[in-house]
């Protein structure tokens, strides 16, 4: 068609067409955008200040209404579900950090956790980790089920610790006993990583944990998943890089997808569907390792990688959408413990203080001089952190009716797509490496888990699986619809 208009009109008229439509385009979209609290907090997140030099911050403002995200230093992406209900659930006593500025060259919020207790690292990476017993940590994705039980293991050792988090699959007031127990040494952040930020004062090690992990989540919103797989942990990277830090990226047992090779080593590559429901966080995790890898080849960074298993425990999400949560909450509500498919398929559970205890000998293993396994060449290289028992999602079933007690029947519905057949993780490495492998069976954890569970009332919790779902019958039933094929086809 373009070619035919440059032939009767010329290439001059044809140009200024086009250009006019693009024009018109652009503020259809710009008079279409609804400047809702979480807008509000996008548009201003990404306003810069007019001088190079100038350093302009609005502080979180705090009203009768809750706290809401007025100023530059909030970055919430636009997918993010929970941008204006996070704010409006946070407390009003609730002690989280205000950015002191934002950066002159990128427009990224400033924040100083701690002041530095030395000279300032910018890359010295004889600074990190060992330089000092107690160090100071970042722990994205800290108000998650495995950040925020990691950031309690790290505080009751003596460290300084700063959750980071977007509460785009957690809730505000996970972080609170913590904040009131530990007020000296551990900070929150509000942020979401795939927007940069910088961080002014000492950082040793980064546990970069950040990402939905529940499939219901990342199924549903996507492309903030594979943003922060991919921006994400570039912006993680670049922190890294500025601190001298060492970085330890949460990978999982996904990378291997549909497994042909049984238990899985880390040397397997894996059979992943790129082109299904679950490759956002399948092949966003496998790019996530190969950013980490070319960061170190080109920069130096020192990285470390764990592919994670199934892991359940204390601090898990009621709704969350997993199998173990999902059914220690069906059974003590005394509802049908629902299995997708005929319960054929088989998991490894890891009770969740044996997955923080590997993952911490991971980040804290050194290069060791004259020991080809502990080269950094070798220490780069990812490490399975599973337990190896292998049990049917039926027999999970069946365990947990009888540890609970409970006389409900097993609904089975539909098998979901991509669900691999079994999953079960080879630990040679773990046990060489990190003379680590787990200690808690699967009826201790279950007894645990299931007293927390207990412990909770279901009704502060928001069953946003359920609501996801019926959002997204919802945008299917449009996508089917008269008015959709008509904004489809419609043309500028």
């Amino acid at each position: 068609m373009i070619s035919r208009l440059r032939f009767q009109l010329g290439d001059r008229l044809c140009y200024t067409l086009l250009v006019g439509a693009l024009l018109l385009s652009s503020l259809y979209l710009l008079s279409s955008i609804s400047t809702d609290g979480s807008d509000q907090a996008l548009v201003a997140a990404n306003t810069k200040t007019s001088s190079a030099d100038a350093v302009s911050v609005q502080p979180l403002c705090v009203t009768s209404s809750g706290p809401h995200a007025e100023a530059a230093g909030v970055r919430l992406a636009p997918e993010n579900r929970f941008s204006s209900e996070a704010f409006a659930s946070i407390p009003s006593n609730a002690r989280y950090l205000h950015p002191i500025g934002t950066d002159s060259a990128t427009g990224a919020p400033v924040y100083e956790p701690f002041p530095a207790t030395g000279p300032s690292p910018t890359g010295d990476r004889s600074n990190h980790a060992s330089a000092r017993p107690s160090k100071t940590i970042l722990v994205t994705g800290g108000s998650g089920f495995i950040g925020r039980n990691l950031c309690r293991r790290l505080l009751n050792e003596g460290h300084r610790v700063i959750a980071l988090d977007c509460f785009c699959s957690s809730i505000p007031l996970t972080l609170q006993p913590l904040l009131d127990e530990f007020p000296e040494r551990f900070q929150f952040i509000l942020h979401d990583i795939t927007f940069p930020i910088k961080i002014v004062g000492d950082i040793d090690q980064i546990y970069n944990l950040a990402c939905p992990a529940s499939p219901p989540i990342y199924e549903f919103h996507p492309l903030h998943t594979l943003a922060t797989c991919f921006q994400g942990v570039s912006n993680m990277l670049a922190v890294a890089d500025d601190h001298g830090a060492r970085i330890l990226q949460a990978s999982t047992s996904e990378v291997y997808g549909q497994p042909q090779v049984h238990p899985q080593p880390e040397s397997y590559f894996g059979f992943v569907n790129p082109f299904g429901e679950r490759s956002c966080y399948d092949e966003g995790k496998r790019v996530a390792e190969t950013l980490l890898r070319e960061h170190y080849h080109r920069y130096g960074t020192e990285i470390r990688i764990v592919r994670i298993f199934n892991t359940y425990g204390p601090g898990m999400h009621p709704f969350d959408g997993r199998v173990v949560s999902n059914f220690l909450r069906q059974a003590i509500e005394g509802k049908p413990l629902t299995i997708y498919g005929e319960g054929t398929h088989t998991r490894s559970f890891q009770y969740i203080d044996d997955l923080v205890e590997g993952i911490v000998r991971l980040m804290n293993t050194d290069p060791k001089p004259h020991n080809p396994l502990y080269s950094e060449e070798n220490l780069i290289h990812p490490v399975n952190i599973g337990n190896p028992d292998e049990i049917t999602i039926l027999q999970l079933a069946e365990a947990v009716i009888k540890l609970t007690k409970s006389e409900v029947p097993i609904q089975k519905l539909p098998p979901t797509s991509d669900d691999p057949d079994r999953r079960r993780p080879d630990i040679s490495y773990a046990k060489q490496l990190l003379n680590w492998e787990p200690k808690v069976s699967l009826h201790e954890g279950l007894s645990k888990t299931l007293a927390y569970f207990r412990s909770l009332d279901f009704a502060d919790f928001t069953d946003f699986v359920s609501e996801f779902k019926q959002k997204k019958i919802k945008e299917e039933e449009f996508a089917r619809s008269p008015h959709h094929a008509r904004l489809t086809n419609s043309k500028f």
